[in-house]
């Protein structure tokens, strides 16, 4: 078999449409996470719901790392047994996590080394050690955390998730009552969301960083997607009802959800961030299940809907690189104003922590150093234009042949 033929394969394993809208809520929550990570720098000319929606923009990481668990359970649990190949499957997974993860880390480290804010001492060691081998979101600390690709943490959590999936699908194999399961696991993910709001731990210390980015205390997320997958395909026709039910409703459930999150800031931070939003997300992932009827759809929809798979295909290589698009496109801006500040002449900021560190030693850089705000969409365009080509030539070619080396094709 070679690359083109495994390609569409894949493609075929997959049924990309089956799930048109899950594959599109898949980009959208990333983009929604771009927007979080970066929509601050226009904070100053935003009201006050605009700046809610953008504070809530970690709703997307949920909804990633739940539909993960969704679309691997619906794509590997073919048999009755609801047991997978364990090698197979974790080399199939790694060949597509790791390849974009070095290539990643390997554009951040001069910046890293070479740059205004540099690492020094045992974080020379340290720090690219703990990235490489992914266990830098069990290191409760902001600097480990997010130390050269800021988003790279969230790979940390997905490889817990997929050395523990074969064993979560098995053991949810046989779950009869899955939607009171998911009603346990509602309450149980709030758990240490309160432990840290009546702890007396400040914000940004080893307790918010514990609760918010350690993959044990998101795996919730991650199983939550799995049992999703369970309902959807059990037998029992009361559950199957709900799901029409909220399948047709789904627009009302979306305008509900935009809702919230325009009105986030009424809502403690660090709850709507670990699970009090967890059954919204469940029943939005739910409503998004039903796909439209292809034989009486236009050909313009048709090449919509088929552009949403791709979207979809490509989030995680946007997730990853748009970090690296946004760092280069911030500098620019900075150089640009050095003719005003000629003293930063000797500090371009080589990664968007160093640029928040320069530009806000002239007190100005929510004002003067961010793009302009069409540029900043145009960059949006480029960096989904550039994720798509990035997934079809660098990393399912690269899985392609990271799997026929060690026969898992």
């Amino acid at each position: 078999m070679n690359l083109k033929e495994l390609l569409t394969y894949e493609h075929k394993k997959l049924n990309p449409k089956e799930f048109i809208w899950i594959n599109f809520l898949r980009y959208i929550a990333i983009v929604y996470l771009f927007l979080y990570h970066y929509a601050e720098y226009y904070y100053h000319e935003m009201n006050q719901y605009l700046i809610d929606f953008c504070e809530a923009g970690f709703f997307g990481t949920s909804l990633f790392f739940i539909l993960s668990g969704f679309i691997l359970t619906y794509v590997y649990d073919k048999s009755k047994t609801g047991q997978i190949e364990v090698r197979k499957f974790w080399i199939a997974r790694l060949s597509r996590l790791y390849p974009l993860h070095i290539l990643t880390i390997l554009f951040f480290i001069p910046f890293s080394y070479f740059g205004s804010v540099t690492y020094s001492g045992h974080q020379q060691v340290v720090f690219p050690l703990t990235n490489m081998l992914l266990v830098h979101a069990w290191i409760p600390d902001k600097e480990y955390l997010y130390s050269f690709n800021e988003q790279s943490w969230s790979l940390s959590a997905l490889l817990f998730f997929y050395i523990f999936f074969p064993y979560i699908l098995k053991l949810t194999r046989n779950i009869k009552r899955t939607v009171l399961t998911l009603g346990i696991l509602c309450l149980l993910y709030l758990i240490p969301s309160a432990i840290f709001m009546f702890s007396g731990e400040p914000d940004y210390g080893w307790l918010y960083y514990f609760v918010r980015n350690n993959p044990l205390i998101r795996f919730p997320e991650f199983i939550a997607g799995v049992l999703i997958a369970r309902l959807l395909v059990s037998d029992n026709p009361g559950y199957l009802k709900i799901i029409e039910k909220l399948n047709q409703y789904r627009w009302l459930i979306i305008l509900f959800t935009l809702f919230l999150l325009f009105n986030s800031s009424i809502f403690n931070s660090t709850l709507i961030h670990n699970g009090l939003f967890l059954p919204l997300q469940i029943i939005l992932v739910l409503s998004l299940t039903r796909n439209p009827d292809f034989s009486k759809i236009s050909q313009l929809k048709k090449r919509v809907y088929e552009l949403f798979n791709l979207l979809g295909a490509s989030s995680l290589s946007f997730y990853m690189i748009n970090g690296i698009m946004m760092t280069l496109l911030f500098r620019f801006v900075l150089v640009f104003n050095l003719a005003e500040y000629p003293t930063a002449k000797w500090s371009f900021p080589l990664s968007l922590h160093e640029y928040k560190v320069i530009a806000s030693t002239f007190g100005k850089y929510k004002q003067n150093f961010q793009p302009d705000l069409f540029v900043f969409f145009l960059f949006l365009v480029l960096i989904t234009i550039i994720s798509v080509y990035t997934q079809k030539l660098l990393t399912e070619p690269i899985s392609f042949y990271i799997r026929k080396y060690y026969k898992v094709i």
